[in-house]
């Protein structure tokens, strides 16, 4: 396996001749016994930039996991053509289609709720049946190919990076919701990749149309499913 290599984000500010750093969110200032890199390969110094967002993963060496280590769930509900179109771009991976109590039912589903339950249910009856160490979620109006998801999966080189998620753009639409995320979500507009953590830049990952985890991959330790099942709109 690769080291694990970061280097600091463009906007941390690097004094004193590389031996004083002043960035990341929450505002973080490090000082170091010698002068510092632009990139570094030393684990901890690499972890404690991730950690404070004074550093990016450098990803050019990082291959993704193996296709067949990957397992995508989608949960449908009704838009057959959409869910088709989903799954014809993810060839090469094995696809659990959820389809949660539409009517007509969706043909080559591989699971069907009786009841609608919502996105959350609909995951977690995916995610009982992923057996593979790495999982991705992908709702049916997304569209993403198979590479694209594996080639995301090279952020889950870090052991200690456990969800991650792209930049999802809309299509466009005339909701505010559609215009703030194409104008000023931090999941779109970010320069770098941030880290979703409390008081940094991206708290929360945000979705277009305020749908959580329209799509995400993750490292799966084949524990009991944890997505809110509370019932949503499908």
């Amino acid at each position: 396996m690769n080291p694990l290599r970061v280097r600091l984000d463009p906007r941390t500010r690097v004094l004193e001749d590389g031996r004083l750093l002043i960035g990341g969110t929450p505002l973080t200032v490090q000082r170091l016994r010698r002068p510092v890199a632009e990139t570094t390969s030393d684990t901890k110094l690499g972890h404690r930039w991730l950690a404070t967002g004074l550093g990016v993963p450098v990803l050019d060496d990082t291959p993704p996991v193996p296709p067949d280590q990957l397992t995508v769930v989608v949960p449908a509900h009704g838009r057959a053509s959409r869910v088709s179109a989903c799954v014809a771009a993810l060839t090469g991976l094995k696809v659990i289609v959820v389809d949660d109590a539409s009517d007509p039912p969706i043909d080559g589903a591989t699971v069907r709720l009786a009841v609608n339950g919502g996105p959350g249910a609909a995951r977690n009856a995916g995610l009982a049946r992923v057996s593979t160490p790495y999982v991705a979620f992908v709702d049916s109006d997304v569209d993403v190919s198979a590479d694209a998801l594996l080639a995301l999966t090279r952020h889950l080189h870090g052991s200690d990076v456990a969800v991650v998620a792209p930049r999802v753009r809309g299509t466009g639409g005339p909701r505010w919701w559609q215009q703030y995320d194409a104008a000023f979500s931090p999941s779109t507009s970010d320069p770098t990749p941030p880290q979703s953590a409390p008081a940094h830049r991206c708290p929360t990952y945000p979705a277009p149309a305020s749908w959580p985890a329209r799509l995400v991959c993750a490292r799966w330790a084949h524990s009991t499913p944890n997505y809110d099942s509370e019932k949503t709109s499908t």
